[in-house]
């Protein structure tokens, strides 16, 4: 380190013959702590510099922790100052760089661009749609003819909603190798969603994970090229289409990915019954899924499809949610007796629910799901027979289950009550985590004496009927609900109302909590 890179009030001597200790010499060590430290400075950079002074063995990892992750605009400033203006004919805003980068700028931004693992193009520094295209078209043709990706070692890309025009422009500047494409497109036309499609696995053929929304466009042609280009990105390891029905084209694409552990399609999507699954069956498909969560609807086409997966060994979580449509409901029954082939299961949900029929025995299937760890069951159904003992009874089994959260409605009220709550701990010791939607109208005072449930830590009653008075109309005096919760010895407690009234939830429990010391 020379003399004239030393603050003035320290010693060069000092700093080059200093010995730090000789864990304070490895860089993953070094960049472990940095990171922790740049996490908490909320991605302040001014300090990192200071960091790389410490001594010699500091100066690139505090440079990979400044860079490691970057803006596009903080990156590009390097090459030159970028200036935003505003016309004074026209009031457009432009953007460009206040001066034509040099030979030198362009060395300096490639010794700082080898650094970035991930580009960020989402957070608070990112450029809107006219000024992101502006400054690209700047970059692309100002930078040095025949040059490579600009960033040859980025291997995630994060955006927001973007054009497909200003995406293509960022990926021109990635290599190959990247392994994360994490992007939503905007108001992108057929014609060009089509095309970003087909260029996906031609520019990173070895892509690992994909999260793509964005596709609001449900037609079959669409669809179809989304299968086309999943069925070429072999190294996928996870992916996400949260605006894509399942459908059984996507769904066969999938099977065929054997590196395949995470799988996230429709939870935001538009339902399109004409492009729902029909299933046909796939032997040996999914070969290491680990994680599913998918928007079916609950018919003999999406039952099929669960009993050809239950043999898959690595599958650990299943969330369902019911993709209901307009001319019924849907078929618990087939849904629950195919989850019940599923033995190593540890998690799963089904949300969103709507049944005519909730039968005392059609949770009954969950009995051999004995691995599991968490449930979560949200149900309506225009008649339900399901019994609070019912509800034990599957639960039984389920020896390692730590978390349940359930809802059941009939209509729009719900069937589970305090003896629901008071069966399920009796059967279930295992809790540690009960979040129940119920009728807190049942008499508090009724409930049975005492019982210890030393693993149950939290519970939480959501959706509590209430009125914009308080809780006055649809519960009984506080000190005898007080009394019933400290019966279970827990100590967390969340009351959530339906009423959305400013306060209620807060004065409510206020006056609860207290008597339960």
């Amino acid at each position: 380190m020379s003399q004239s890179n030393v603050p003035r009030n320290i010693n060069a001597s000092t700093v080059s013959q200093s010995s730090p200790h000789p864990m304070l010499t490895i860089p993953e060590l070094i960049m472990e702590f940095l990171g922790h430290l740049h996490a908490e400075d909320e991605g302040h950079v001014g300090w990192i510099d200071t960091a790389g002074l410490v001594c010699k063995s500091w100066i690139i990892p505090a440079k990979v922790v400044k860079w490691g992750t970057a803006d596009l605009r903080r990156l590009l400033s390097v090459l030159a100052p970028i200036r935003i203006w505003e016309d004074e004919y026209t009031g457009i805003a432009l953007i460009d760089f206040a001066r034509r980068p040099k030979l030198d700028d362009w060395k300096r931004f490639g010794d700082v661009a080898n650094l970035v693992f991930t580009l960020d193009v989402s957070g608070e520094m990112r450029l809107e749609g006219p000024l992101l295209t502006m400054l690209l078209t700047t970059l692309n043709r100002r930078r040095p003819p025949h040059s490579s990706a600009l960033l040859p070692n980025t291997r995630t890309l994060k955006t927001g909603p973007l054009m497909v025009n200003d995406l293509k422009e960022i990926l021109s500047l990635l290599p190959p190798t990247l392994q994360t494409l994490d992007t939503t497109l905007y108001a992108s036309d057929e014609d060009a969603k089509l095309a970003f499609l087909q260029l996906i696995p031609q520019r990173f053929p070895t892509l690992s994970t994909l999260r793509l929304a964005g596709m609001w466009d449900g037609n079959e042609k669409l669809h179809q090229a989304m299968a086309d280009m999943l069925t070429q990105l072999q190294s996928l390891r996870e992916v996400s289409i949260p605006n894509m029905n399942f459908t059984s084209g996507i769904a066969s694409a999938l099977s065929t990915l054997p590196e395949l552990r995470r799988v996230e399609v429709g939870q935001d999507c538009v339902e399109n019954k004409e492009l729902n699954l029909k299933w046909e069956g796939s032997s040996g498909g999914f070969p290491k899924l680990a994680k599913l969560d998918v928007h079916i609807p609950f018919d003999d086409a999406s039952s099929s499809f669960l009993l050809d997966i239950s043999s898959i060994n690595s599958l650990q979580s299943l969330k369902l949610a019911h993709n209901v449509q307009q001319d019924g409901t849907g078929d618990l029954d087939g849904v629950f007796r195919a989850i019940g082939q599923m033995h190593g299961l540890r998690h799963l949900a089904l949300t969103s629910v709507r049944v005519e029929l909730l039968q005392a025995d059609s949770l009954q299937g969950l009995m051999r799901c004995e691995a599991l760890e968490s449930l979560e069951l949200s149900i309506s159904a225009t008649t339900t027979q399901i019994t609070n003992e019912g509800i034990a009874a599957a639960l039984r089994p389920l020896t390692h289950l730590k978390r349940l959260e359930l809802c059941v409605l009939q209509g729009h009220k719900s069937v589970l009550d305090l003896h629901t709550l008071t069966s399920i701990l009796q059967s279930s010791p295992s809790l540690e985590h009960v979040v129940l939607e119920l009728d807190v109208r049942s008499q508090w005072a009724l409930q049975p004496n005492r019982h210890q449930h030393n693993n149950l830590h939290t519970l939480d009653f959501v959706n509590v009927p209430g009125s914009r008075r308080g809780f006055e109309l649809h519960r009984q005096p506080i000190q005898e609900m007080a009394a019933f919760l400290s019966t279970l010895s827990v100590k967390n407690v969340t009351v959530v109302s339906k009423v959305q009234a400013s306060g209620i939830e807060d004065r409510y429990w206020r006056e609860v909590a207290p008597l339960m010391q």
